[in-house]
């Protein structure tokens, strides 16, 4: 990995170092970002993304440039840097960085892995992270890769949340297998291949003979398929019924169920059953396909309405 001649955010204009004015930008907004609650991390996949040049054609950022630049006094200025920041800001993202190195933060716990590593966000589709903010009182919290939502939510509030949920399918198991909601969803495979047929048939010059082979693999494949949902919502059916109401979280329950968790703004959430079913804390939703859930949460994401770069300073 190279290093530069000179810091981030100067350049050297016929022997005197300069500020360059792109840079200097981006160092401010570190310190920022920074002040503000952003980890290092955090920063410098926000400087990858928005592809900010460390050097010419290189973007590849990581917490340990970070951390020397917001060590590094020359840009508070001297006889030779002249200066990006005030010293007031400097002292601050050390205050910062004091307050991190001393208050403790949470640690994940094994049980806890599965329940964060597939949480979704239900404004765009995409991957919640959990995070710990060691400056703020409410210092975990979830944010979006992708558009940057924030919800102040713990790990424990979620696995409570969790718990609750599941309490209310384990005292009424026949709510994920209702006539109402448990409709067969088609994968994408059965689609193209009903449209393939519908085509063949639509089309002068086909061989009938052809037509009726695709015809007969499609249903054979449909009734695999309807077989192994309905065995799927069997199985959790009955893992409902052999459960005794939870007094805490169960992670066996939790692997056993869910296949992902969406979050809402407000820190509502959804859980998404492995047959599909949804239920949340607010109410029991009904079925999804999960299939086309990443193909939705593309096209949300195009019109998501939540500021890029986290949540605005006053």
């Amino acid at each position: 990995m190279k290093n530069r001649r000179i810091p981030f955010g100067y350049e050297m204009k016929r022997g005197i170092i300069v500020l360059c004015e792109r840079e200097a930008e981006t160092v401010k907004r570190i310190f920022c970002e920074y002040i503000d609650g952003l980890v290092l991390q955090d920063i410098a996949e926000s400087l990858k993304r928005r592809k900010i040049e460390y050097l010419p054609g290189e973007s590849d950022w990581n917490k340990n440039r970070v951390k020397r630049m917001i060590d590094d006094i020359r840009y508070c200025g001297n006889e030779k840097f002249p200066a990006v920041i005030s010293l007031e800001t400097y002292n601050a993202a050390k205050l910062v960085k004091a307050e991190r190195s001393t208050v403790n933060t949470y640690t994940l716990q094994k049980e806890d892995k599965p329940v964060i590593k597939n949480i979704r966000c239900s404004c765009c589709g995409g991957k919640l992270r959990h995070i710990t903010n060691n400056r703020n009182k409410k210092n975990e919290h979830f944010v979006c890769d992708d558009c940057r939502l924030t919800v102040y939510k713990t790990v424990s509030e979620l696995k409570t949340d969790i718990t609750e949920i599941l309490n209310r399918l384990i005292a009424e198991p026949s709510l994920i297998v209702t006539e109402e909601t448990g409709g067969y969803c088609e994968s994408p495979d059965i689609r193209c291949k009903t449209g393939e047929i519908e085509r063949m048939t639509a089309a002068l010059d086909v061989e009938a003979e052809t037509v009726q082979k695709l015809i007969f693999e499609c249903a054979e494949e449909k009734y695999r398929e309807i077989k192994s949902e309905h065995h799927i919502t069997d199985r959790l059916k009955a893992e409902l019924i052999n459960t005794a109401p939870l007094s805490c979280f169960s992670e066996e329950l939790f692997e056993k169920t869910v296949t992902a968790i969406t979050m809402e703004r407000d820190g509502n959430i959804q859980l998404i059953l492995k047959n599909g079913f949804v239920a949340g804390n607010r109410q029991i939703s009904g079925y999804i396909d999960t299939r086309e859930i990443m193909k939705v949460a593309e096209h949300n994401r195009k019109f998501c309405s939540i500021p890029k770069h986290g949540r605005k300073r006053k």
